[in-house]
């Protein structure tokens, strides 16, 4: 069964999709910039552009049991195009 909500303490900007425990998608505003697939992170390309998206894809990673990123690891994360993410 699909939900959707927020996460905690990003201002209703960061709107987690979630499908199942293993598959998510994170929208920042109005973006899907990371997605949970089969239990590995991915994230769209050129993301994240700002502090602000960083930080709401850091809470989406840890909120999954991933270890805490900087923004310079988050950028390591694999690409995917979000056309093909679902």
């Amino acid at each position: 069964m699909t939900k959707r909500f927020e996460l905690l303490g990003m201002n209703h900007k960061a709107i987690v999709t979630e499908y199942d425990e293993s598959n998510a998608d994170l929208m920042s505003y109005t973006t899907d910039v990371m997605f949970l697939i089969d239990g590995e992170l991915y994230r769209r390309d050129g993301q994240p552009q700002s502090n602000t998206t960083a930080r709401h894809m850091r809470e989406f990673a840890t909120f999954y049991g991933f270890p805490r990123m900087t923004k310079k690891q988050l950028e390591q994360i694999p690409v995917v195009d979000p056309r093909i993410a679902r």
